[in-house]
């Protein structure tokens, strides 16, 4: 006469009994018990290590990922933009590109930013760039004419605002002056005129182009 065995269980039995359910749960208590051994005046807590804009402390792929410091935190993608929330509730964006800044979600959403730096006047006979470091610049032109040139934006949502004040000859701003970033030329005609851009990445969108001195005039964009 044979012996009689006792039937084994399929593993896939195995997996779904209680007390392998435990056994596997009670693997990780060691792993729990080292994390939870670090301590704060509040009780035990896991903690991550502190990190910084250049090495963000929690990361998936890549460099990308948080940092946590003893009174901030931020966002970063390794330094090069980020952003920032301090201890005392201000948020800063950081970025050395042209393409960051806020944008809604939707189409034409794009949060408008003014650089907090006072106006400045470019003096006649002195072509060449209008600063991005300001929201509103005036410009004036001598007999012989004036062309100046506005760069990229800073960030999206930029604001910059031109105004001439003096129109002795030709007044002409050149770059990226549509939503598309096509190269164009803004023409001042009259003392007055100014122009309000908006950069959104690509290029510089005409908000308004008006003037303070007569109703029916404006500069043109071409």
């Amino acid at each position: 006469m044979s012996a009689i065995t006792k039937p084994t269980k399929s593993s896939r039995f195995l997996a779904t009994q209680p007390e392998a359910l435990v056994a596997r749960y009670g693997d990780i208590y060691p792993i729990v018990d080292r994390l939870n051994s670090i301590t704060t005046d509040d009780g035990r807590i896991i903690l991550n290590a502190d990190g910084s804009v250049t090495s963000p402390s929690i990361v998936t792929t890549g460099a990308a990922g948080v940092y946590i410091g003893p009174t901030t935190a931020g966002l970063t993608t390794a330094g090069s933009h980020y952003a920032l929330l301090t201890g005392s509730g201000i948020l800063t964006v950081n970025t050395s590109a042209t393409t960051g800044g806020f944008a809604g979600s939707g189409t034409n959403q794009i949060v408008p930013i003014h650089i907090a730096a006072a106006q400045n006047d470019i003096a006649a006979g002195n072509p060449g760039a209008i600063p991005l470091t300001n929201y509103f610049t005036t410009v004036n032109s001598d007999a012989g004419g004036d062309t100046w040139t506005l760069a990229n934006g800073v960030c999206i949502g930029q604001l910059k605002r031109i105004q001439i004040k003096v129109r002795a000859g030709a007044a002409t701003v050149t770059g990226k002056l549509n939503a598309a970033g096509a190269s164009l030329t803004l023409t001042f005609s009259n003392a007055g005129e100014y122009a309000i851009f908006m950069w959104n990445g690509t290029g510089w969108v005409p908000l308004e182009l008006g003037s303070v001195a007569s109703a029916t005039n404006a500069p043109s964009i071409a």
